[in-house]
């Protein structure tokens, strides 16, 4: 495998200009956030209790610990099958030029 890349600053960038703006950037922080607190409900955690624990530090450490299987499941979303879908996509958009730079 070649060496991985880091694109945090081209997707997040500290200063408010995204480089590589993503149109759905919030929706999979959504879903990961609502599955823990689902999670953390179906075991009996009350709404408080789970308000605390992600705004706590816990989750920080909670997810510093997962980072190996976090990122494997990003890389799997990169599967073989993703990337024939991407390559023909792209060769459809139109409008290539205006969304990569």
């Amino acid at each position: 495998m070649k060496d991985k890349i880091d694109i945090t600053d081209k997707i997040a960038g500290n200063s408010g200009n995204t480089e590589w703006p993503m149109c759905s950037y919030d929706r999979p922080a959504y879903l990961f956030w609502n599955g823990i607190a689902n999670g953390l409900k179906k075991n009996g955690a009350t709404i408080k209790e789970i308000q605390w624990w992600l705004q706590s530090k816990c989750a920080r450490w909670t997810l510093d610990g997962m980072g190996n299987e976090i990122e494997k499941l990003g890389e799997a979303v990169g599967s073989e099958q993703n990337i024939k879908s991407l390559r023909k996509d792209i060769k459809s958009d139109n409008n290539l030029n205006i969304h990569l730079k």
